[in-house]
């Protein structure tokens, strides 16, 4: 999630990037949620263009692969699918326990 006290601060430099200037998102890795499709797809789109490494997570296979591939599409140099029920505590739990 991003914290809008430290991830998305103007003034930290995490704002966004005039013509693809580095971003405090650089090299780090982001999990989002619901990623297969609108909203949550929207947001690994601004992650990857800030530099972001994004692990798309979505419940529907189907979605995620999609995502996936289009997420590649748009630069991101691995695909990186994590196909849980984020609203399941437990199946979260798992899929962190055994990468």
């Amino acid at each position: 999630m991003i914290n809008a006290n430290t991830h998305n601060n103007p003034a930290s430099g995490d704002g966004p990037t005039p013509h693809g200037a580095p971003s405090g998102w650089q090299g780090r890795t982001a999990i989002v949620t619901g990623a297969g499709q609108g909203i949550g797809y929207a947001i690994c789109e601004q992650l990857i263009r800030r530099g972001a490494r994004v692990v798309l997570n979505d419940s529907d296979p189907g979605l995620a692969d999609r995502a996936s591939c289009q997420a590649h599409k748009e630069g991101q140099s691995q695909r990186l699918i994590c196909r849980h029920d984020a609203a399941r505590d437990h199946v979260v739990q798992a899929g962190f326990a055994n990468p």
